[in-house]
């Protein structure tokens, strides 16, 4: 699971969703429940996958929710939009469409309570975007051109930034044409 520290001004009006609560008669989710993933599975955007519960056991919730690549560490929501679940794997067998998992959302408690007195301590996260993957294509000899006329140090700022004592460091692979 990754902390992610983010300005409120780029949140805009966005609401969190409410993270299940740990019951004490009875699991946050149940077997037979219908369950949802949302996602961005194998690159496209924002997709929604329902399911069936079908266990609970070991701090995982079994499901036949599709989960792909995309989907790893979203929420898992009941059908209230609490969420039950973070969203962790698929099996696939050579016989149907497999079975997925998720960890329950109560097991994550304590890591979000780690965070929130390590956040207590540390400046707030600051107001700044972060480098995105440029859209653009360039030749290699574009590139080599431009690269040859930065200093090293000039170089550092482009891909090295620290963010609230974590370091962060941005390379963009070269695509040649």
């Amino acid at each position: 699971i990754a902390i992610l520290g983010i300005a409120p001004s780029f949140s805009g009006a966005l609401e969190a969703l409410p993270l299940a609560q740990p019951r004490a008669t009875r699991s946050i989710v149940e077997a037979g429940e219908r369950v949802f993933a949302i996602g961005f599975p194998l690159n496209q955007q924002q997709v929604l996958t329902t399911g069936i519960v079908s266990s609970v056991r070991d701090g995982a919730i079994i499901s036949d929710v599709n989960i792909n690549p995309g989907n790893s560490g979203g929420p898992m929501l009941n059908y209230a939009a609490v969420v039950v679940g973070v969203n962790t794997f698929l099996n696939v067998s050579g016989s149907g469409p497999g079975i997925s998992g998720a960890v329950v959302a109560t097991e994550i408690w304590p890591v979000l309570e780690e965070a929130r007195i390590s956040l207590d301590t540390m400046p707030p996260t600051p107001a700044i975007a972060l480098p995105t993957m440029p859209l653009t294509t360039y030749s290699l000899e574009t590139l080599r051109t431009h690269v040859d006329t930065i200093s090293a140090r000039r170089l550092k700022e482009y891909t090295k930034h620290d963010v609230a004592k974590t370091d962060i460091a941005v390379q963009t692979p070269v695509t040649l044409l």
